[in-house]
Parts: structure tokens; C-alpha cells; sequence
């Protein structure tokens, strides 16, 4: 068996108990739709051990497996309210500035 990923060695509690919570949840409604795991996962084209780690609360699942699920579930409309867009543009927004020709060339002298 391989290491654990130093991301996963840095999971913060907090974290893990909310991923924790969210397969719950999500096992909750598959069960609710009377759904197996096998349908699950054959619904989400993942494996079941791929299925079984997202309602376990696995860190490594896919975010694109999550959200697959959701959908399936017709959940994943609620995705906008966990965070939701502030009107107008971020304060701290990078601008590129356009660059020039710094040998500046004129048209004639560019026909060799």
C-alpha cells in the first residue's frame, strides 16, 4: 500500500468531518431513490470502490465525481448557494498592460 499524499497528511479536521457529512448526505438520497451502489456508480461511470470512498468521505474522490453525484441526485443546484458570486469585479484584479514593439520599427523597414 502506498503513502498517504502529504495533502491528505494536512486534511484539517473540520474538513474531513464535513466530507464525512456530504456522504452521508449523498448516501442518504441514493438510498431515498432507492438506488444500489452498483447503480450508483454505474450511473456516475466510476468503480463502486470509487463510489463507496465518496460516501465515505475519502478526500482523494474526484470534485468531478462529486458533482456528477449531485447532479445524478438532482442536487447539484444547490452548488451556487455554497458560494455564491459578489456583484462587480475583485478589488484586487490584475491588469496586463499591452506590449509594445520596444524596437519600434516602422512598416517600410520591414520589407526586406
Amino acid at each position: 500500500m502506498s503513502s498517504p499524499k502529504p495533502s491528505v497528511i494536512a486534511f484539517p479536521p473540520e474538513c474531513s468531518v464535513a466530507l464525512v457529512e456530504l456522504g452521508a448526505r449523498i448516501r442518504y438520497q441514493r438510498q431515498a431513490a432507492n438506488w444500489t451502489i452498483s447503480d450508483m456508480a454505474s450511473r456516475l461511470f466510476c468503480s463502486k470502490p470509487t463510489y463507496m470512498a465518496l460516501e465515505a468521505g475519502k478526500p482523494t474522490v474526484s470534485i468531478g465525481i462529486l458533482i456528477k453525484a449531485l447532479w445524478v441526485l438532482g442536487l447539484a443546484d444547490g452548488i451556487q448557494d455554497l458560494c455564491p458570486l459578489t456583484i462587480g469585479e475583485p478589488a484586487n484584479r490584475r491588469i496586463r498592460s499591452r506590449k509594445t514593439n520596444s524596437l519600434n520599427i516602422k512598416g517600410d523597414e520591414l520589407d526586406f
